[in-house]
């Protein structure tokens, strides 16, 4: 069974990270007067803010299903969505025999 948690995380890893950089193209790509002054009324602003929500959200379902695999495998480093976001946390010392 552990190897197929690995094979399972190794392609949810994969995922996980493509949604971290998407979501920052994503928002990348937003006028900046559709993110400082957001106008519910206008769709195009509404579309913008509705696509920047939506593929943060699917980035972050992303990053906890990686978390909870990588928890179940005892897997220990940081999965590429906190990597790429820079959130990663320092590695915890090895415990000693």
């Amino acid at each position: 069974m552990a190897g197929r948690i690995l094979t399972t995380l190794r392609k949810v890893e994969e995922v996980e990270k493509a949604a971290a950089e998407l979501s920052w193209q994503v928002y990348a790509m937003v006028p900046q007067q559709y993110m400082t002054r957001p106008d519910g009324r206008d769709p195009i602003c509404v579309a913008w803010v509705t696509a920047v929500e939506k593929v943060m959200v699917a980035g972050v379902a992303m990053q906890q299903l990686g978390d909870a695999l990588r928890e179940k495998a005892k897997v220990r480093r940081p999965g590429p969505a906190a990597v790429f976001l820079g959130d990663a946390p320092e590695p915890a010392p090895e415990p000693a025999e």
